[in-house]
C-alpha cells in the first residue's frame, strides 16, 4: 500500500493535479483495491505448528534446548560474516552490502524454517507463530531493500517491514523468555538451554544488521 501511495504522490505531482478532490480519489481507490484484494501474503498459521499440553514439563524443557540451539546457531551464523563490518557501511550502494542484504535475508527465511519445525507448548503457538512470521517479513524486507538502486520505493518499504518485525522480535522473544522462567524451567550448564537468557539478550539490546 505504501509503494503504491508514494508512486500515485509522484504521478499527481508530475502531472500538475496535486489537490485535495485528486488526492481523495486517488486515496479511495487505493482503500477499494485492498478490499477486494483476496491475495494476502500467508507465511505460517497456527495450524503450520506442531505442539504439545503446556504442562509437559520435560517437551516444555526441549522446547527450550531446541529455540536456543536455533537462535545460537543463526546468530554465530550472522557474527561470522555481518552485513556491516568494522568502520561501517561506506555506501548503501555498494555491491558487497546489497549482496549482504540477500544473505542476511537468507538467514532470517532458514531460522524461520528451522524453528517452524520443533514442537511448541500450545500456550506458546500464537507466540512462535509470530516469531516465525517476523523472520519471514524480514527476510522479504531485506530482499527488497536489495533493489535500492532500481526500485528505491520498494526499498523503502522493504526497510520499513524489517524495522518493525525486528521491534515486534524484540517483544516475542521476551515472551518466549518469560513463559520459560514462570514454568520453572532450570537448565544444566551443558544443555543449550542454559545459555538461552544471553541469547535473547544479544538480539534484544545489541542485534543491529545495519
Amino acid at each position: 500500500i505504501s509503494k503504491k501511495l508514494f508512486a500515485e504522490y509522484i504521478n499527481l505531482k508530475q502531472s500538475g493535479n496535486f489537490n485535495e478532490n485528486s488526492i481523495n480519489d486517488t486515496a479511495n481507490r487505493l482503500v477499494e483495491e485492498q478490499l477486494n484484494n483476496k491475495k494476502v501474503t500467508l507465511y505460517y498459521s497456527a495450524k503450520d505448528i506442531k505442539t504439545f499440553p503446556s504442562e509437559n514439563k520435560a517437551l516444555l524443557k526441549a522446547y527450550g534446548n531446541s529455540f536456543a540451539t536455533i537462535q545460537a546457531k543463526y546468530q554465530k551464523q550472522y557474527l561470522d560474516n555481518p552485513l556491516v563490518r568494522k568502520g561501517g557501511v561506506v555506501s548503501l550502494a555498494d555491491p558487497e552490502f546489497l549482496k549482504g542484504l540477500i544473505r542476511v535475508s537468507e538467514v532470517y527465511k532458514n531460522m524461520a524454517v528451522e524453528l517452524s519445525k520443533i514442537a511448541v507448548p500450545k500456550d506458546l503457538t500464537q507466540t512462535h507463530m509470530e516469531i516465525l512470521n517476523g523472520y519471514m517479513a524480514s527476510s522479504d524486507g531485506l530482499t527488497e531493500m536489495n533493489f535500492l538502486l532500481t526500485d528505491p520505493v520498494m526499498a523503502m518499504v522493504g526497510m520499513q517491514r524489517h524495522v518493525e518485525a525486528e521491534e515486534d522480535e524484540k517483544k516475542l522473544l521476551k515472551k518466549v523468555l518469560k513463559y520459560l522462567n514462570q514454568n520453572n524451567i532450570i537448565y544444566s550448564l551443558n544443555e543449550p538451554g542454559y545459555n538461552l537468557s544471553n541469547i535473547l539478550t544479544y538480539f534484544l539490546y545489541t542485534k543491529k544488521y545495519f
